[in-house]
């Protein structure tokens, strides 16, 4: 996870993780096989033209959630996933959808679309991703409501997480280590 605690800033990522995969923040290291195909999705994303490299905030309960939607138009923005036959469907179609909806309510984007392309491999071993398999579009004003309460809740771990983070720096910096060392030692 990117979260800073200290000015309350987390990515779009860090909120898909902890909504959809929060087994994912107890793992130490990404399998060989999720880091290929990471690697990838992201050729094939710009391929397809979902090439956007620029950054945008949410400000959501004093925190900052920021990210990078894939593609931004004058009147919506567009979100793709790349589905292999290891694809859980309706999970990337759940996190299409809340990461769209994040950057459209960032931008004040009145729409926002989800779009899917089939990965698949040619003869030589080469990745393709030339059919679209589903596009879903979305109004950001009828959304909303489902987001923000999706929002709230991941905020309120982000928030406990953040006191606990606090509580064990003010531990450590009271010598409470120190002292439980020399006590045991006694």
């Amino acid at each position: 996870m990117t979260v800073n605690f200290m000015i309350r800033k987390c990515s779009v990522s860090d909120i898909i993780v902890l909504t959809a995969y929060g087994e994912e923040l107890f793992r130490r290291e990404k399998p060989k096989r999720l880091e290929k195909a990471m690697e990838e999705n992201a050729e094939l994303h710009e391929r397809l033209g979902f090439d956007n490299h620029s950054y945008v905030a949410l400000k959501f309960r004093n925190w900052i959630i920021e990210g990078v939607p894939d593609q931004v138009f004058e009147d919506h923005v567009e979100e793709c996933k790349i589905v292999s036959k290891h694809s859980n469907f309706k999970k990337l179609r759940f996190t299409a959808w809340l990461q769209a909806g994040i950057y459209a309510l960032a931008l004040k984007l009145p729409k926002f679309s989800t779009v899917f392309y089939r990965k698949r491999y040619n003869d030589d071993g080469g990745i393709m991703a030339d059919e679209e398999i589903a596009r879903y579009d979305y109004d950001t004003f009828v959304e909303e409501p489902k987001i923000k309460e999706i929002l709230e809740q991941a905020i309120k771990i982000l928030e406990r997480m953040r006191e606990l983070n606090f509580t064990v720096r003010q531990l450590i910096s009271l010598g409470w280590c120190e002292r439980g060392l020399k006590d045991e030692e006694a």
